[in-house]
């Protein structure tokens, strides 16, 4: 489903845009969300530059170390040409 909506995304976004796509399914790592992204990215033969590192979640989202699921929350800010 990710896949799908990043896709649809990327057809949205003009040349020079900027795509903004979060992930709050655990499952999902951060390695596999930026897999994901890319491939839509290729599949829709576009070119996306990430802006900074990829974001967590935010100090009131604490995370409790001996349960790594949760840490879930990803998000990544895209340029698009």
């Amino acid at each position: 489903m990710y896949f799908l909506v990043n896709q649809l995304g990327l057809k949205l976004v003009e040349s020079g845009g900027l795509l903004v796509s979060c992930s709050c399914s655990h499952p999902i790592t951060p390695k596999d969300f930026l897999g994901i992204v890319r491939g839509a990215a290729e599949k829709e033969r576009r070119v996306v530059q990430m802006l900074g590192a990829l974001r967590g979640q935010a100090p009131d989202h604490t995370v409790y170390l001996p349960q790594p699921e949760t840490q879930y929350l990803k998000c990544g800010f895209f340029r698009v040409e």
